[in-house]
């Protein structure tokens, strides 16, 4: 029992301090009501200002996310076309880089081609100017063969007249021959018939003698026989001092007819030689007059030459001045390496035929490999600038086609850079990009603008204005690489934007979120509270 009252005691004690504790709370929750209620009503009307802004907010950020999402949708459908297009100028640049380097190959061919035939443009004109030396050289040769021919006139002349004298000199000593040898007959014709009357003579004593009563008439016919005898065959006796004397004049006889046939000899000999002398003196005239109208010729040629050469030169210091005369100065060259082609065949055959006629000399042999070795070389010349001709026109032709290329490639650059620059947004981070890019086209623009050293090296290295106007518009392949960087670094730079708009919202549409989900959350422990103290009001 004293427990139970203890207890009791102290259940009353608890009793009242909760009663104490109660009138506590209960007056502290009036004024916590009293204050909740005026908070909850300022809080609601808090959270209708709150709603009402934030769906205004929520309304207008959805209206931006649509404007966004379209403005997105057609930024990645531009960014598409612009991919396919940058696709597109990169197949294009490649090809023109490719056809570029092809050109740039071909020009240093035809540059080569052009350093080589000016080499051997120089070499020809040495050998020119040692053909002019060599035909100076011949010219004084056929001066010199001219004097010797002079000197061979004077010597026929000189040589006709000894021949005259010697004619002369020959037809006294054969009248004098022909008086003496008459002479001699008379006296060998004597001398017989004196033999003869002796010998007659003699006869007639030793008859006499023997037989002095035969006639005269027997003795004559034998008289007769010997003188016959001794007229026909001329033989003198053996016998005797008459014998002797007419044995020395038959030998002096046939010593004088053997001199006379020995000068016959001579005569004929000097007439055969005579006459070939005066033959071989018309050919030397001959020849000589044909090699002064042939020199004469050379001579003209070569003037004419000389002529072609000035006039080239004149033509070449014109056409540097000039620019787009570039076909006209091929067509000229090319006319003038015909012309010195056909100069130079004429000159070899007139040389040729001058070896012919001089029985082929070293130095016309020499003048004659020389020429050949120029016609060939000027052949090559010919057909190399033929083919450099050629070269040259397909060369004009891709360089208009690669300028014709470029041009659209450069005004489609143009209109992308122009679209990427009018595309705008409300975002204040993206015009500020977009200003940017502007900025960085407009400063790359004016460096565009700026000559292009390469061109300026091309000009330097092409020993002629070959095509230039033509070339020049290669130089626009920079031109249209910065832009298509230009493109690359907006559709970066758009990118970004775009990708920082949408982050922005996340964040926003993130914030609005959580402070949505803070304020319902506020709101339920809030509502929870005052049903709390409602409960334990009404408890």
């Amino acid at each position: 029992m004293k427990n139970w009252r203890i207890y009791n005691e102290n259940v009353k004690q608890e009793l009242e301090i909760t009663q104490e504790a109660l009138t506590k709370f209960q007056t502290s929750h009036k004024v916590t009501t009293k204050s909740g209620i005026e908070q909850e009503e300022s809080l609601l009307y808090e959270t209708a200002a709150l709603e009402s802004s934030l769906n205004t907010t929520i309304i207008e950020l959805e209206n931006d996310t649509k404007s966004l999402r379209q403005e997105l949708e057609r930024v990645r459908m531009e960014r598409d076309q612009a991919i396919q297009e940058n696709n597109d100028l990169s197949r294009l640049s490649n090809e023109s880089n490719h056809d570029s380097k092809q050109l740039h190959a071909d020009l240093r061919e035809v540059k080569s081609r052009e350093t080589r035939q000016i080499a051997h443009l120089k070499s020809s004109q040495v050998e020119f100017e040692g053909a002019k030396h060599e035909i100076r050289r011949l010219q004084e040769n056929v001066e010199l063969l001219y004097l010797q021919v002079d000197e061979l006139a004077k010597l026929n002349k000189i040589a006709e007249k000894q021949m005259e004298e010697a004619l002369q000199s020959l037809q006294g000593e054969r009248e004098a021959k022909y008086v003496l040898k008459k002479e001699l007959d008379q006296r060998i014709n004597n001398e017989s018939v004196y033999n003869l009357s002796n010998l007659a003579f003699s006869i007639r004593g030793m008859g006499g003698d023997q037989n002095v009563g035969s006639d005269d008439k027997d003795d004559l016919p034998v008289l007769r026989k010997l003188e016959n005898y001794i007229g026909s065959t001329m033989e003198l006796p053996e016998c005797g001092k008459h014998d002797l004397f007419s044995e020395i004049h038959l030998n002096e006889l046939k010593k004088l007819e053997k001199q006379l046939e020995q000068v016959e000899n001579e005569k004929s000999l000097l007439t055969q030689n005579l006459k070939e002398s005066q033959s071989a003196s018309d050919k030397c005239k001959s020849d000589l007059e044909n090699l002064a109208s042939r020199i004469y010729k050379l001579g003209s040629h070569i003037r004419s030459l000389e002529h072609l050469g000035t006039q080239t030169s004149k033509v070449d210091s014109e056409h540097k001045t000039e620019d787009g005369k570039s076909n006209a100065t091929l067509e000229y060259y090319q006319q003038w390496f015909g012309l010195a082609s056909k100069e130079i065949d004429q000159l070899h055959g007139d040389l040729e035929e001058l070896k012919r006629q001089l029985n082929s000399s070293e130095e016309t042999l020499s003048l004659k490999d020389e020429l050949i070795m120029l016609k060939n070389k000027l052949l090559d010349r010919e057909q190399k600038t033929m083919e450099l001709e050629s070269n040259v026109r397909l060369l004009g032709e891709l360089a208009t086609d690669a300028s014709a290329s470029l041009d659209n490639a450069q005004n489609d650059l143009v209109v992308i850079t122009d679209e990427f620059g009018s595309t705008s947004s409300p975002n204040v981070c993206v015009e500020w990009k977009i200003y940017n890019i502007k900025y960085y086209c407009r400063k790359n623009s004016k460096r565009t603008e700026e000559n292009d050293p390469r061109l300026d090296v091309l000009r330097t290295r092409l020993k002629s204005d070959v095509f230039i106007k033509e070339l020049e518009s290669l130089t626009e392949a920079s031109f249209v690489a910065k832009s298509l960087r230009n493109i690359l670094d907006q559709i970066k730079l758009l990118k970004e934007s775009v990708n920082t708009s949408i982050d922005n919202a996340k964040a926003v549409l993130y914030t609005i979120q959580t402070h949505f989900l803070v304020r319902k959350v506020f709101l339920r422990y809030n509502m929870m509270k005052s049903k709390r103290t409602r409960f334990l009001a009404v408890v």
